[in-house]
């Protein structure tokens, strides 16, 4: 996923290519800290990430013996619930994220998104 962000597609990742909210994820990945993530950097730092196991917690709704659960986002957009978006989906998100919007400021706060009630199940 990060290297989506290698603007000048040089096959290494500068700091400054990489936007603010992943700064930190470009920190811990970058082990000699010299301000450029490797192909070898990001593999380790990946594989460095906690893994799901039997039974066990994991990434988000993996290793439980059930479905996934769902994020509130995504369930907001996706309409018919069958867990892909559609370009109509697609289409209509600006409408559908607005109704996550319980405070009507035009924004989404982590609170509106995962309000009790809405949950990640």
């Amino acid at each position: 996923m990060l290297m989506a962000f290698d603007k000048d597609k040089n096959g290494t990742l500068k700091k400054s290519e990489v936007p603010d909210r992943l700064q930190g994820v470009f920190a811990r990945a970058d082990e000699n800290q010299d301000g450029v993530l490797t192909e070898d950097e990001i593999k380790k730092s990946a594989a460095a990430q906690p893994q799901p196991t039997a039974g066990g917690r994991g990434r988000e709704g993996e290793g439980r013996g059930g479905p996934p659960r769902r994020d509130a986002l995504f369930a907001a957009l996706d309409k018919d619930g069958d867990g892909a978006l559609s370009a109509d989906e697609i289409a209509a998100a600006p409408a559908a994220l607005k109704t996550l919007d319980t405070d009507g400021d035009g924004s989404l706060a982590i609170q509106e998104v995962f309000a009790p009630g809405r949950g990640r199940g």
